[in-house]
């Protein structure tokens, strides 16, 4: 049954000469342990700034790189000129390709040029935020940690 619907649905985008669609079969694993399909719609005639906030949303769902912030954390503990530099570093480069994150059905939309700039807009932000969060982070342990242990640097707390 689920297959002649999909046939059928399918069908009619065909035989519709103003739309151009294509149909993607995705396995829905949120619902319990029945196998169930459904069908993710992509239109390759989005408009500019459609594929544009297209690629901001999926960029704040999917981009999860985690190497700023721990990079930045273990500098910023242990030498926190270093990581201040790091931080710097880090927030004005743009993510790595294979670290972006785009899941296997979204891969159709890299061949917009909008929604490959709204991504990396989004993924360049989120990663900024991370390298900073994990510098601050990393120094207040290390502030922390060495007024757990009795020693209180003149620089930082002299009145």
């Amino acid at each position: 049954m689920k297959i002649l619907f999909f046939l059928l649905f399918t069908s009619l985008f065909i035989f519709n000469s103003g739309l151009t669609f294509s149909a993607i079969l995705t396995n829905d694993e949120n619902i319990g342990n029945d196998f169930n399909h459904k069908i993710t719609l992509f239109n390759p005639r989005l408009s500019p700034p459609d594929s544009f906030e297209l690629g901001k949303l999926d960029a704040k769902s999917f981009y999860h790189d985690l190497s700023p912030f721990t990079i930045c954390f273990t500098t910023g503990f242990f030498a926190p000129p270093i990581g201040f530099a790091t931080a710097l570093g880090m927030s004005f480069t743009k993510p790595e390709i294979y670290n972006l994150g785009i899941p296997y059905d979204k891969r159709t939309n890299i061949l917009s040029k909008k929604y490959m700039e709204g991504y990396l807009k989004t993924a360049q932000k989120q990663k900024a935020i991370r390298s900073w969060a994990g510098f601050v982070t990393g120094t207040v342990f290390l502030v922390g940690g060495l007024r757990m242990f009795g020693y209180t640097p003149k620089f930082i707390f002299s009145r």
